[in-house]
């Protein structure tokens, strides 16, 4: 299981991204485009999972970018960029999630918590036979709980240390080690075929829908 997911690390013909950071921090937007490009997709998927909706993410990923670009000065390489960038995301995600349930708290507490309950249910009992066409990440999305798919995701696609995921999600390290294991044994359960087992899920998971970043976010000259 951990070496099936360990296959879908990155692999892009570009310059290293903190390289491309320190030449953004000097002015260089053909670099910090660069950035958009090699990060947007995970960005968008990476918020997706936390807030549920399509423009929301759309419109929190440009806004992650923005904010990238406009703090670029405050980037340190003794960070990774992605651990830098993906805590922008995540603050941006649960800023957003708290303002939206301040807004639908009278929704929230008259949610039928039975059919929360079957519904649960129903997502642990998914495997490969029932899906034989989706590859291990769609179905990590279906059956992981919380925030075990997200971190699940930062360790193996986007090659973050426990360290770097826990201050991504602002979770202790001990927190970030028992969901990777919880989550990968989950996993692990649902791939019942050792065919399954030995074909590599992609880079990320497909997003649900790709809308390109502007190079230079717009509203930032």
């Amino acid at each position: 299981m951990e070496a099936n997911l360990h296959k879908s690390a990155h692999a892009h013909d570009m310059p290293d991204p903190q390289e491309l950071a320190c030449r953004a921090q000097a002015g260089s937007l053909s670099a910090f485009a660069l950035l958009v490009e090699r990060y947007q997709s995970g960005v968008f998927n990476f918020v997706f999972r936390r807030v549920g909706n399509v423009e929301d993410a759309e419109d929190l990923t440009q806004e992650a970018f923005v904010r990238a670009w406009e703090r670029i000065n405050r980037y340190s390489t003794k960070w990774r960029f992605s651990t830098w960038l993906y805590t922008i995301a995540s603050r941006l995600a649960i800023n957003h999630l708290r303002s939206r349930n301040r807004r639908k708290i009278v929704e929230q507490n008259t949610e039928n918590p039975e059919r929360q309950a079957n519904a649960v249910s129903a997502r642990t009992q998914l495997s490969l036979d029932d899906h034989p066409d989706e590859n291990i990440w769609n179905i990590a999305a279906r059956i992981l709980l919380g925030d075990q798919y997200t971190m699940l995701w930062l360790k193996y696609a986007e090659d973050l240390s426990s360290r770097e995921i826990a201050r991504v999600m602002g979770k202790s390290q001990v927190s970030v080690r028992v969901t990777l294991f919880r989550a990968r044994e989950r996993l692990a359960d649902c791939l019942s075929t050792s065919e399954a087992q030995d074909t590599p899920p992609p880079a990320t998971p497909a997003p649900i829908r790709t809308r390109s970043v502007s190079p230079l976010p717009e509203g930032v000259s």
